[in-house]
């Protein structure tokens, strides 16, 4: 026989869960280190289901994991990364780096001439857009090699990063599954009869 504040509290979490669709469910903490916390929501949409009070630990129903559907949604962004045209898309920057290299050269050769013809403030005005335009040809040919080059590091840390998402990704369903079949074993630990 419960005491009053005991009964009291099992009205309180039947309420809950029959009524309200007060449900557990298991949810990402952090996608990096693959922690995953059992979290209390209300689901108005979950089946009912009567709790068993007469058992020693009653179970409290549950609901799907979404970490199948992130796991998903990461398998499909490296697919995505993995099917891009990195190497066409390098060969065309390259040529508009040529292009723009070209472009840049006869800027200079134009500013040289006119280099002696302009009025002194303008001069030093000239010499300030050269000095940005060499700038900006030096940024451009950094980019090429860093970011689309064929062993950027740039590409390869973020295929590096995505992959190691995806592992953590795969073990967080296997621990999701685990606990789906022994939501039990959140309480109790692991016994010897569910290694």
């Amino acid at each position: 026989m419960l005491d009053e504040g005991a009964q009291q509290r099992q009205d309180i979490i039947r309420r809950m869960v029959e009524q309200r669709g007060m449900r557990a469910q298991l949810r990402s903490g952090s996608l990096i280190t693959g922690q995953m916390f059992v979290a209390f929501d209300f689901f108005p949409s979950a089946p009912k289901v009567k709790v068993d009070w007469s058992r020693e630990v009653p179970e409290l129903p549950v609901v799907p994991s979404t970490v199948s559907d992130i796991e998903a949604k990461i398998t499909g962004i490296i697919a995505k990364l993995d099917k891009l045209p990195l190497e066409a898309i390098s060969a065309d920057l390259t040529k508009v780096l040529a292009a723009l290299s070209q472009t840049l050269e006869d800027a200079s050769k134009a500013v040289n001439r006119i280099d002696s013809d302009v009025t002194p403030g303008l001069k030093s005005t000239l010499e300030g857009l050269r000095g940005t335009i060499s700038a900006v040809d030096r940024t451009l040919n950094n980019t090429d090699a860093t970011l689309v080059g064929k062993d950027a590091p740039a590409q390869q840390d973020l295929r590096d990063a995505l992959q190691e998402i995806a592992r953590a990704a795969r073990s967080l369903r296997v621990l999701t599954d685990f606990l789906e079949r022994h939501p039990e074993a959140l309480l109790r630990g692991k016994t010897e009869e569910n290694p």
